[in-house]
């Protein structure tokens, strides 16, 4: 009788095990740093802070807050800063050596930017067949005209 009845202890025990973990609801600060607070209100007292990656377990939740038990310790956080997904670790690019530069956006230069304006090809001196739009021929005769420093003051005081 005595073996029947520890049998079944054991057993019963086996198959609630699972029934616990399911219903404990861990969860995991998301967040770089996020206080425990007292209550759920921003200006009640805070108790702690918790740090990225701390598991933490659900006890309820009240509108964007959750009340949690860490360790020891119950109080409320803003449901933003916890996730269900443990938060992977960060990487730092500075502690490997990695060349970014070679996938990194690069801005044009001042030459590129010109040449595109006036309408050149890269080489500087192929223009671009454009069909409708701008007249880079008239735009590149009128580049061509030097006009001499005397001319431009009789012709600006012409106008007065």
């Amino acid at each position: 009788m005595k073996l029947k009845t520890c049998f079944f202890t054991g057993l019963a025990m086996i198959m609630l095990w699972p029934v616990g973990s399911i219903l404990a609801d861990t969860l995991y600060v998301r967040s770089y740093k996020i206080k425990l607070m007292s209550e759920p209100d921003h200006r009640s007292q805070k108790l702690l802070t918790l740090k990225r990656g701390n598991e933490v377990e659900k006890l309820n939740t009240r509108k964007n807050w959750v009340k949690i038990k860490f360790g020891n310790r119950e109080g409320w956080v803003n449901k933003l800063g916890l996730s269900k997904n443990k938060p992977k670790k960060r990487v730092s690019l500075f502690k490997k050596k990695v060349d970014i530069t070679s996938k990194a956006r690069k801005r044009a230069s001042t030459f590129t930017s010109a040449a595109a304006a006036r309408g050149l090809m890269d080489s500087g001196k192929d223009k671009l067949e454009i069909k409708e739009g701008p007249d880079f021929i008239a735009l590149a005769k009128m580049e061509g005209v030097e006009v001499d420093v005397n001319e431009a003051i009789d012709f600006i005081n012409e106008g007065e």
